[in-house]
């Protein structure tokens, strides 16, 4: 959708937009461009449940918390938000054994903070929808599949009753025809329409019928339409001029079809795809016949490519269709620190001038996230002049730490620890970690050093050098001690592996490893290794 729309998201299909609350200020933030992902997620960050999202310095949560239904903001996504369905999915305050955790809490507050400002903004709407799930609590994330089929059956059967709403509302006269004229309709044609339009002072819904029924008895692909005043009378209900021309389907054994832009699909697959029974070429058959493109391309995992232009020769009857097969310029890493933009390019199977596909970007999305060493990872995709552009936005984790601990022991009396260990050193993702146990009797140092993928191979290494002392006392037949036993270790591990595909990581490992042993009754030293 991201890529669709160029991050305008007034430019989708649906134009969408989406509310959320600035946590800092208490403001209202409007949310209609830039990430989808993203602004969905603020407009659903339920607070205790969900943390917020920082977009432009903002830390944004859920909408609702300052405006819980947005009838007012609707009005002006489109001029043509003339009729606005509200839906109200608010739930009802809950009962005192319902009211168990933090987040019933929250939910609570916010609805009972919120309800004024709900209801003002109903009675703003045309139509309210109020779905059937009072039994439900807005923190009933585990039965989201339950409330969306109980909203999904209760609109199906409100359907017609809206329908019938939108046409009442929309049922305004818009002019009364009293001249049609046209340089391409032939004159029988013309006045057969002038006949069905004249009759009556015309709606728009009227205009529009009257308008396909004509476009189809008489076979035509397109017809452009213009109402003039008549003279200076500019009233709304006025005689109106109606100019029309347009211009014919054409016989699909003459049309000539062209392709550009298409490099995964030949011309001669495309042209078969395409390829209609069809007597005419008409609007829909075009239609029909691009779809049936695109599809091929989704089922080959391509399901950015778009038809980027459609230009019809009348007079040649040649047809040119122009694909976008969302080749990627290049991969941005946005708000990394530490880690390098090629370590999180090396988990992303997407490259450089390969059409985008979103099943592997969610693959490289898991990638990434699966060597955790981020909280947050979002992938978008955005047009540019000649190709896709990838943001991979990332939110590193702390991966340095430094720890301590202490405990006593009976036998081993005070033990110690210190610990300094980074899961991405050099933000490569390499790990190591130094270790020291401090105790009179059983100590332990060690180094080691990891990395799971050595630079952009998929092999993987270990490294680990260790000290150990350990004391143990000696006891005779009757348990009582008689003197101890010295251990001392040294030794150094290789290990170096390789991921496999769904067999997880084979690996081959070699070890050094000295053993002194002391025997302070014999007085004697043993070494081995």
């Amino acid at each position: 959708s991201n890529y669709q729309c160029g991050a305008d998201f007034s430019k989708l299909p649906i134009p969408f937009l989406t509310i959320s609350t600035d946590i800092v200020s208490g403001e209202q933030v409007i949310l209609q461009s830039g990430s989808i992902s993203e602004a969905m997620r603020a407009t659903m960050a339920f607070p205790l449940a969900f943390t917020g999202v920082e977009i432009d310095g903002r830390i944004l949560m859920d909408g609702g918390i300052v405006t819980p239904i947005p009838v007012d903001l609707a009005r002006t996504v489109s001029s043509l938000s003339q009729f606005v369905i509200a839906v109200n999915s608010a739930s009802k305050l809950a009962k005192k054994d319902e009211i168990l955790t933090p987040i019933d809490i929250a939910n609570q507050v916010t609805s009972i903070m919120t309800a004024d400002k709900l209801q003002a903004q109903l009675d703003k709407a045309d139509y309210v929808l109020s779905p059937p799930i009072d039994k439900y609590l807005s923190s009933s994330f585990s039965k989201k599949d339950s409330i969306i089929a109980i909203g999904y059956r209760y609109g199906l059967e409100k359907a017609d009753d809206i329908i019938h709403k939108i046409k009442q509302k929309q049922s305004v006269t818009l002019c009364k025809v009293t001249e049609i004229q046209s340089q391409t309709l032939q004159e029988t044609e013309k006045n057969k329409l002038y006949e069905s339009l004249s009759k009556q002072e015309l709606t728009y819904e009227k205009l529009i019928e009257t308008l396909k029924k004509f476009v189809v008895a008489n076979n035509y692909f397109e017809l452009d339409l213009s109402i003039e005043n008549i003279a200076s009378d500019t009233t709304l209900i006025a005689p109106k001029i109606l100019k029309i021309d347009g211009y014919k389907n054409f016989s699909s054994d003459n049309v000539q079809l062209q392709f550009s832009g298409n490099t995964i699909l030949s011309d001669i697959e495309l042209a078969k795809l395409f390829k209609t029974n069809n007597t005419f070429i008409t609007p829909a058959v075009i239609k029909n016949g691009l779809d049936r493109i695109i599809k091929q391309y989704e089922n080959l995992n391509y399901d950015l490519v778009t038809i980027k232009n459609v230009t019809i020769d009348r007079v040649t009857h040649t047809v040119l269709i122009e694909i976008d097969e969302a080749r990627i310029k290049s991969i941005n890493i946005e708000d990394n620190i530490v880690t390098k933009d090629w370590f999180v390019r090396s988990y992303f199977p997407l490259k450089r001038y390969e059409p985008y596909s979103t099943k592997r970007a969610s693959e490289g999305l898991r990638n990434i996230y699966g060597t955790d060493l981020f909280e947050r990872v979002t992938v978008d995709a955005l047009p540019s002049d000649d190709g896709v552009v990838v943001h991979i936005k990332v939110k590193e984790k702390h991966t340095a730490r430094l720890r301590f601990g202490w405990h006593w022991d009976d036998e081993y009396n005070s033990e110690e620890f210190i610990e300094l260990l980074n899961d991405n050193f050099a933000g490569i993702g390499l790990e190591y970690k130094l270790h020291a146990r401090l105790a009179p009797k059983r100590k332990n140092y060690f180094f080691s050093f990891k990395a799971d993928r050595i630079f952009k191979t998929y092999l993987t290494s270990k490294f680990k050098i260790y000290h150990t002392e350990f004391r143990r006392k000696s006891y005779n037949s009757n348990d009582i001690p008689v003197g101890f036993t010295d251990e001392k270790k040294d030794g150094i591990q290789v290990s170096i592996g390789q991921q496999i595909e769904r067999l997880g990581t084979v690996s081959a490992n070699l070890s050094f490893e000295e053993l002194n042993i002391f025997d302070s009754e014999t007085n004697l030293t043993a070494k081995f290794g």
